[in-house]
C-alpha cells in the first residue's frame, strides 16, 4: 500500500532554510557517522557454518491440516485433501556453505544434516511414517542459490528457499552507519492465494520489516564487528466467510515473528555468529500451527560466539 504526502509551500520554505543553514557547518567539516560496507569475502576456501535449531516448549510443535476449513467450503468432497497432523522435530542441524563461482558470484547452499524426532518412543503408524520422512531429509540440500557479494539473491527460488537463504545471508545493499535501518527481502507469511481471498475478510493487518545496524565494536585484535538486529513481524486477523445461506463466519488469524542478532566481521567478510527466534502461529484456516524455534549459526572453524543475544 502506498501513501501520498502533500506538503504546504510554507513547509517547503522552512526545509529550504534549514538546509541552507546547515551548509556552513558541513563546509567546516562537521563529523558524519562512520559508515561501513558489509560484503561477503569468499576466497578460494568456502565459508562453512553450522546451523543448530531447537524447538522451544512454548509451542505445541504441531502442524494440522483441516480439510473442513471454511476456505474449502463449496468444493466437491472428492477434491478435498485428507486432513492430518504432523509433529515437527525437536531439533534440527543444518550445514551452510558459501563458495565462489567462476562467474564471480557467490554460491550459497544449505543442507539438512540431522533431524531429531520429538517423540521417539511413539510407535503408531503415523509416528513411523514421520520418522521415515525425517530420516529421508538428512543429507538433502534444502536451499541452493547464487547471490552477489552484498547478499542479493540472483536465482529464482521458491518462497521458502528464498526466505531461508535471505535470512542467513542477506546484507544491506549500501553503506550503513550505526542507527541506520533497511528492509529485508524475506516474507514470512506471503500473499494469500486468489482462491483464499474469495473467502477472506480482513479486520487487521500488521507488518514490521526492519533491519538495523545496532553498533560497531572495535576489538583489541583490530577487527570491526558490525552488530545487526533483525525484526520481522507479519500478523493478519479476520474472518473466513462461507458461501450459501447463512454466510457463516469463522474467526481466523496467522502470525509470524522473527527476531535475530548477527555479528558480522567487517574486514573478514563473514558471520562470527547469527542467532534468533522465529515463531509461526495460525488458526481458523486450512493449516493450523503453533511453532517456535530458536537457532544459532556459527562458523565451523571458530571459537564459540561471544554471547551477543537476539533481542
Amino acid at each position: 500500500m502506498t501513501h501520498r504526502f502533500r506538503v504546504s509551500a510554507l513547509q517547503w520554505v522552512s526545509w529550504l532554510v534549514v538546509l541552507l543553514c546547515g551548509v556552513p557547518a558541513m563546509a567546516k567539516g562537521a563529523e558524519r557517522p562512520e559508515s561501513v560496507e558489509l560484503r561477503w569475502k569468499v576466497a578460494r576456501a568456502p565459508q562453512r557454518y553450522v546451523l543448530s535449531v531447537r524447538r522451544v516448549p512454548e509451542g505445541t510443535g504441531l502442524i494440522r491440516h483441516e480439510p473442513s476449513a471454511v476456505s474449502l467450503w463449496g468444493l466437491p468432497e472428492e477434491e478435498r485433501v485428507k486432513g492430518g497432523v504432523l509433529l515437527m522435530p525437536s531439533e534440527l542441524e543444518l550445514s551452510a556453505e558459501l563458495s565462489r563461482l567462476p562467474s564471480g558470484d557467490v554460491s550459497a547452499q544449505v543442507k539438512m544434516t540431522r533431524v531429531v524426532d520429538a517423540a521417539p518412543e511413539e510407535d503408531s503408524p503415523a509416528a513411523v511414517r514421520r520418522r521415515r520422512l525425517f530420516k529421508a531429509l538428512e543429507g538433502q540440500v534444502v536451499a541452493s542459490s547464487s547471490m552477489m557479494d552484498l547478499g542479493i539473491i540472483t536465482a529464482q527460488l521458491t518462497p521458502v528457499q528464498h526466505n531461508l537463504v535471505a535470512l542467513l545471508f542477506e546484507l544491506p545493499g549500501r553503506r550503513v552507519a550505526v542507527g541506520d535501518t533497511w528492509t529485508h527481502s524475506a516474507d514470512l507469511v506471503g500473499a494469500r492465494s486468489p482462491f483464499d481471498m474469495m473467502f477472506w475478510e480482513e479486520e487487521r493487518s500488521v507488518r514490521v520489516n526492519r533491519v538495523r545496524l545496532a553498533s560497531l565494536v572495535r576489538e583489541a585484535k583490530g577487527r570491526t564487528v558490525a552488530v545487526i538486529d533483525f525484526t520481522l513481524i507479519a500478523q493478519d486477523q479476520g474472518d473466513y466467510v462461507s458461501w450459501g445461506p447463512g454466510r457463516k463466519r469463522v474467526p481466523a488469524s496467522d502470525a509470524a515473528h522473527y527476531v535475530g542478532r548477527g555479528e558480522f566481521l567487517v574486514e573478514e567478510g563473514r558471520w562470527r555468529s547469527l542467532s534468533g527466534e522465529i515463531s509461526l502461529r495460525a488458526s481458523g484456516g486450512v493449516l493450523a500451527m503453533d511453532l517456535t524455534h530458536r537457532f544459532t549459526m556459527t562458523p565451523v572453524d571458530s571459537s564459540p560466539a561471544s554471547g551477543l543475544r537476539a533481542r
